[in-house]
């Protein structure tokens, strides 16, 4: 059985929001006493992203470009995996665009 039952959630989920951060709820529309279900809060600020340093942007688009030659194009060292390439320049740009300064 689905753990939410018509938005509601179940005693399990209850024990998780309890505390200063979570909000209280009656299970039942017009408030005649029914259960009383808590949600959890979440008050954690957001991810705090920034581009990429010029540089940064363009090492990752050399790595991608190798990736995609090397599909198509055989090159020794390369060809044998160039998804791994792709890969890389996807790491690359995530952490410039994660790492402040990058």
């Amino acid at each position: 059985m689905s753990a939410w039952r018509h938005g509601v959630a179940t005693e399990k989920q209850v024990k998780i929001g309890q505390g200063e951060q979570s909000r209280t709820f009656s299970d039942s529309p017009n408030g005649d006493g029914a259960k009383k279900v808590t949600y959890p809060v979440f008050t954690e600020e957001p991810m705090k992203l920034s581009a990429p340093k010029q540089i940064t942007f363009w090492i990752a688009v050399v790595i991608a470009a190798l990736g995609v030659i090397a599909k198509l194009v055989s090159i020794p060292v390369l060809s044998r995996e160039p998804g791994w390439l792709m890969v890389i320049a996807f790491v690359v740009l995530a952490a410039g665009c994660l790492i402040e300064g990058l």
